[in-house]
């Protein structure tokens, strides 16, 4: 992470770099390195005090992990404090569940991303991958087949985890190949996910095997 900061953190952009580091940071559950990252991206001029309210956030997520109980309280008042509450509840229960971490206050977090009105397909995604990740499988996958264009091969993946999970192969199959053909990148990390190894075996994933 700090490699990637020293790498992007440069230049005219140097900001938008500091962040994706902080970013990078945050998916690898490096709350405090990442919130330093966040801090030098608001002070490098990461525009609408993102940066300050990305790290406040990191701090509300340590607490988490922690295991401290006024960690709940912590991430709903960073949340409700930033600039955007609606998108930013989203982006929390997403790392919260991949974290494993709080899963109720990840689905309420979800939850409310995707009912505003102006939601896009990454919130009902968000919502969906939490789901799953939260053991509520069947729901997971209503969430994505309600989701006329999933955000890209990502969603396209997630899909076909939730599906592959509640025991519907065929369907899985299927959204699994829209996602490799769309970014064939992703094999290897599909390939590792234990629910979707199987369907590699299948005739129309046979060139992605």
């Amino acid at each position: 992470v700090e490699a990637l900061a020293l790498l992007c953190g440069k230049g005219d952009l140097r900001h938008a770099g500091l962040a994706l580091a902080g970013w990078c940071g945050a998916k690898l559950r490096l709350w405090e390195p990442a919130r330093l990252l966040f801090q030098r991206a608001a002070i490098a001029g990461e525009p609408h005090a993102t940066g300050w309210d990305w790290a406040v956030m990191m701090r509300a997520l340590a607490a988490a992990e922690d295991g401290r109980p006024e960690a709940e309280g912590l991430l709903r008042a960073a949340v409700a404090s930033t600039g955007d509450p609606v998108s930013n509840a989203g982006n929390v229960a997403y790392l919260l569940s991949e974290a494993l971490l709080l899963p109720e206050l990840a689905l309420e977090f979800a939850k409310r991303a995707a009912a505003d009105p102006l939601a896009s397909p990454d919130a009902f995604d968000t919502l969906g991958w939490v789901q799953l990740r939260a053991g509520r499988g069947a729901e997971a996958e209503k969430t994505f087949e309600s989701i006329r264009q999933p955000p890209g091969a990502v969603g396209w993946l997630h899909r076909a985890v939730a599906q592959a999970a509640n025991d519907h192969p065929y369907a899985a199959a299927a959204s699994l190949r829209e996602a490799l053909s769309r970014q064939p990148s992703i094999a290897p990390d599909a390939r590792r996910n234990p629910l979707l190894l199987p369907l590699f075996a299948r005739p129309e994933l046979e060139a992605w095997k």
